[in-house]
């Protein structure tokens, strides 16, 4: 998969594969990620009929990864990833830590149809 950072006044959009997927501002990587089958556990937030916000947040290699996901009569579902950078981090490492992510959370049917995008299917 290929991973660009396309400049803009808001940050740095992040394709895969030429979708867009997130958006780097400042040291804050946040990426739209749905998957059903995350987070499994963390922090609960109760919104009453809305359902309930499930917060984690995990060490990735000296950055801190926040998963903060919805559940909902039962289902439930990773809406954003956010990567916390403990300082500067090269593009080329940057790229490669997005795509651990996205390939590891986002939800496989869509993980398809991105990396199909790379292959001209």
């Amino acid at each position: 998969m290929r991973v660009e950072f396309k400049e803009t006044e808001w940050g740095r959009v992040v394709l895969v594969n030429g979708v867009e997927v997130g958006r780097v501002v400042d040291n804050v990587v946040s990426l739209d990620v749905y998957s059903p089958q995350y987070p499994w556990e963390g922090d609960r937030l109760d919104l009453g009929w809305a359902g309930s916000l499930i917060y984690s947040s995990v060490n990735l290699g000296g950055h801190i990864m926040e998963l903060i996901g919805h559940e909902h009569d039962g289902v439930r579902e990773l809406v954003s990833i956010r990567i916390i950078l403990n300082g500067e981090v090269p593009e080329g490492d940057l790229a490669s830590m997005i795509i651990d992510v996205v390939t590891r959370y986002m939800d496989k049917g869509l993980l398809n149809l991105i990396e199909s995008r790379g292959t001209g299917a």
